[in-house]
């Protein structure tokens, strides 16, 4: 506000409170008589309410330094960030939508909200629900239970974080996917050693990099992005956990056990045959120790279907396949990850794994369907065991359609969909 507005109200207020009549009439011409005691009070009551808005009203949209708020003010209470779930680490009672619900008008500041459940989801087991807000994305989340009816988010969105990569010169960093219209951003980190949950503020510079830097004291176990618009108004979130894989997740066996039917998810599945471990026991002789004579073992049909998902991206020849190249999928993108891609790279990467007969949870979510015309084959699949990784964003499966005849007429990929 102007010194001359501030000085214009000091007059009437001195007015209203019985200035002299000199100054009272310079200022107020048309209210020569002088106001009465009991006059007085009405006038002087309105010129401090003008007042109080002209001068407050302005200092409070500023801040009390004069300084606009910084975005996103009301959302930086630390969000209960966990280490094997995303949030929040002590469990909420309640339904899926409910914990949705919940999630949104914390993180996000979202109240009147819509949420729909997969209305095909066990309400014992996984669920995604989509979260439905006026003039935002749609959000899509994924809960999971572990008992006492309590559920807890294991996944926030679709992009996907990174963190942990320590470099000498900036310490620990976490990969911030970009967001359109996102300007600014609240990043909630929870640090295992010491236990604490921190609130960093992102500008749109670190936006732009797309990462920034974080303490190197302590290794990350969740952290959950919440993005902002330009009015510091909550646009989408996205989430991830890097601590021990939660324990609730899909049993696993190794090689020399039974592959058991998952307590958490649909998925149908049998005890592994020998001929099925031998099976997965070839390719990851041939894709680790790659000749003529690791790759004569494997039972290859003719022709064999190479595919990402559920999706068949190509056939070759099954004896081109003793060539790496041919494995090759080189598709831009996949599930948020940059390709190429190749089922036999997969193999390579595996130590300790599980191998499975049937439907198969797709991590903690619920299983993948089969690429068409494959539903009668067997599949046989192979996974790295819980123990053998920090989170769903290190989950794999390389899936072996096997016909009638034992022949492996299909090899398909997959990854995490995060």
């Amino acid at each position: 506000m102007s010194n001359d507005v501030i000085a214009q109200l000091r007059s009437y207020l001195d007015f209203a409170a019985g200035a002299s009549t000199e100054e009272t009439v310079a200022m107020a011409p048309s209210t020569r008589p002088r106001l009465r005691w009991y006059q007085r009070g009405p006038v002087l009551a309105a010129f401090v309410a003008l007042l109080v808005l002209a001068v407050g009203v302005p200092a409070l949209l500023l801040g009390s330094n004069g300084e606009p708020p910084p975005l996103g003010s009301q959302l930086l209470d630390p969000l209960d960030v966990g280490v094997e779930r995303v949030w929040p680490d002590s469990g909420f009672v309640g339904s899926p939508d409910e914990i949705a619900s919940e999630f949104a008008r914390e993180a996000l500041g979202w109240v009147d909200v819509e949420t729909i459940s997969d209305p095909d989801a066990s309400p014992d087991g996984p669920v995604w629900t989509t979260i439905r807000h006026a003039g935002s994305e749609d959000l899509d989340v994924l809960s999971i239970p572990i008992g006492e009816d309590r559920r807890v988010l294991m996944q926030v969105g679709s992009l996907v974080v990174t963190a942990g990569m320590e470099t000498e010169e900036s310490g620990q960093l976490v990969g911030i996917p970009q967001v359109p219209d996102a300007v600014s951003a609240i990043l909630h980190i929870r640090f295992v050693e010491p236990d604490r949950v921190e609130v960093l503020q992102v500008d749109q510079s670190d936006l732009e990099q797309g990462r920034v830097a974080v303490s190197s004291d302590s290794s990350i176990g969740g952290v959950v992005i919440v993005y902002l618009d330009a009015n510091g108004v909550g646009l989408t979130a996205t989430g991830g956990h890097f601590g021990p894989f939660e324990a609730s997740t899909p049993s696993s066996t190794t090689p020399q056990e039974t592959s058991t039917t998952s307590t958490t998810t649909a998925a149908t599945t049998v005890q592994p045959t020998g001929d099925d471990l031998a099976l997965v026991d070839a390719f990851l002789e041939f894709a680790k120790n790659a000749s003529a004579e690791t790759f004569s073992n494997l039972p290859l049909a003719d022709s064999v279907s190479i595919g990402l998902g559920p999706e068949i991206v190509r056939s070759v020849d099954g004896e081109n396949l003793q060539e790496s190249q041919a494995w090759m999928i080189d598709k831009a993108e996949f599930r948020a990850y940059t390709g190429p891609f190749s089922a036999l790279d997969l193999l390579r990467t595996l130590d300790d794994y599980t191998v499975q007969v049937g439907e198969h949870p797709h991590c903690v979510g619920p299983p993948q369907s089969p690429p068409n015309g494959l539903d009668d084959h067997r599949r046989v699949s192979v996974q790295p065991t819980d123990e053998s990784i920090d989170s769903c964003l290190a989950w794999t499966t390389v899936d072996f359609f096997v016909n009638r005849s034992g022949q492996v007429e299909a090899i398909t990929m997959d990854l995490w969909e995060p």
